[in-house]
Order: structure tokens, then sequence, then C-alpha cells
């Protein structure tokens, strides 16, 4: 597949390629370029970025390639558009994201989201698939679950030009968990996850964050460690009193469900986030 050909404006790129589909269902999309993914099935890894650039203007360009093995292209509409879905709730408090979405060279595989930054924080799509041939008959759930879920998914944190310029630094040793993400060093002032390949090329400007997807009435665990390297070895988890990790939900302003953290038995390096979701 040839690179990405930028605009004039879209100053950052990044290209996932290949995107494939557990078993087929088109819901459950996996980005092996960009994840290193060992965790348990139940959890839905999904691509998240946060942007910090001086330019009041920045764009970002993020391009999805579906794997010619897979039954699958993304969706479109009448007139050729492509099917998408803003995930995030508007309100009267934030700017409405700047977003385009469009297939790439007309490939039914390629699509092509552009970002640009308008003042809101948070963004969140989902770009809709839909079999290339068959599919599960109508009315089933697996039917459902590909109309309402179905698709690859990318959510982007605006951080602003409040940038923190800090030498990388990364913890070489120690080896992956199942079902645990460690945070094993910091670049441009945000912390490293060992969920992400190491050969994953991003700009300097955009860091890769953990970002997973529920639904309603579902209830995860999930295991955050530190194992960080000298001189941030020394780092913890802020806890209060009574063993609670100091847990914030800054972006959006509003809470879906319950959002707990609490510390482990090592040396308070290791926290499990408790989400529930009501039904």
């Amino acid at each position: 597949m040839a690179e990405p050909v930028r605009d004039l404006q879209t100053s950052l790129s990044l290209t996932l390629d290949p995107v494939r589909f557990e078993g087929g269902r088109l819901w459950k999309a996996r980005y092996p370029s960009l994840i290193d993914d060992n965790s348990p099935p139940s959890f839905q890894f999904e691509p998240a970025f946060q942007v910090c650039s001086e330019e009041p203007d920045q764009e970002v360009e993020v391009v999805f390639r579906i794997a010619d093995e897979e039954n699958a292209v993304f969706e479109t509409l009448l007139g050729g558009e492509v099917s998408w879905q803003l995930l995030v709730p508007l309100n009267t408090e934030t700017p409405a994201p700047d977003v385009r979405v469009t297939l790439w060279d007309e490939d039914p595989r390629t699509c092509r989201v552009v970002w640009r930054r308008s003042g809101a924080p948070l963004t969140a799509l989902r770009v809709a698939c839909r079999h290339a041939e068959g599919g599960p008959p109508p009315d089933t759930d697996e039917w459902a679950l590909t109309r309402v879920e179905g698709g690859v998914y990318l959510a982007i944190i605006d951080r602003g030009t409040t940038c923190i310029d800090h030498e990388p630094v990364r913890n070489p040793a120690g080896t992956r968990e199942s079902g645990r993400v460690r945070v094993v060093g910091l670049a441009n002032g945000r912390p490293v996850y060992d969920l992400f390949r190491k050969d994953f090329s991003a700009p300097p400007e955009i860091s890769l964050e953990p970002a997973f997807r529920m639904s309603h009435g579902e209830h995860r665990d999930f295991r955050l460690a530190l194992d960080l390297p000298e001189p941030y070895a020394g780092v913890r988890f802020k806890t209060s009193p009574d063993g609670q990790v100091d847990v914030s939900q800054p972006l959006p302003t509003w809470r879906a469900g319950g959002l707990v953290g609490t510390a482990g038995s090592v040396g308070e390096c290791l926290c499990t986030i408790e989400w529930r979701r009501d039904d």
C-alpha cells in the first residue's frame, strides 16, 4: 500500500495497517500494527491518542487499512460518503469536534480520518464496517452487533499547547503479563505503556494512550502497574488513607458509570481500576 500523501494542513499522520477482526466478528476489531495485545479476550482495546501541539489549527490524519483476507469493507452511504458516528455527546459547554472521514483513493478497505483542532477536548468516533460478501442473517444477534458496533474506533484527546519536553526514558527490563498493562517510561511528559508495539512510529506531538470499549451493563477490572526506570523508580500511585487510588475523570464532563481505583499489594505500584456500567 502506498504511503498516504498529506494535505498541506495535515502535519501529523498515523497509519494502522492491517486491521483485523477476531473470528470475523466486525465488532471485534484488532489493530496488530499498534497494539501488542495479550490481554483477556473480554477486553476490546481501541486506538487512542493525545495530541499536544503549538499549532492552533493542528490536523491529525489517521489511516485505517483492513487486511485483504478479511471479509470486510468500510460502509458507505448513497453518494459515496463513509458512514461514521460521533460517540461523545455534545453539550453547550464544549465546541463540536472537526472530523472528516473519507475512503482513501476510493478503496473500500482503506479509510482516512482527518481531525482538526476545534477546541473540543475529546473526540471519539466509530467508522462503520460491513461484510464484503454475505454476512450474518438479519434479526440475529450477530447482525445487530455488526450494525450497531461493527467497525473501527478512534479517540483523540486534545491537550492543547501545554507540553512538557522531557528526554524520553524507558525501562528495558520486565515482561508482559496477561491482563496487566505496565507503565514502563515517560516521553514528552506522558506515560509510556507496554500495551503498544515498540516499532509503531508516532510523531513526538502524539502520545499513545490505553483505551478500551465497554457495553452497557458490563463490569471490568483493568490492572495497571508502575515499572519505571531511574530516576522515576520511586513513583507510586497516589492513594487515600482507605487505600483508594486518586482517580479523576476530566473528560468528558459527564460520568458514565462508576470509576474506582484500588491499590494492589506491590508497594502501591499496582492499581486495579474498576469500571461499572449501569444497564
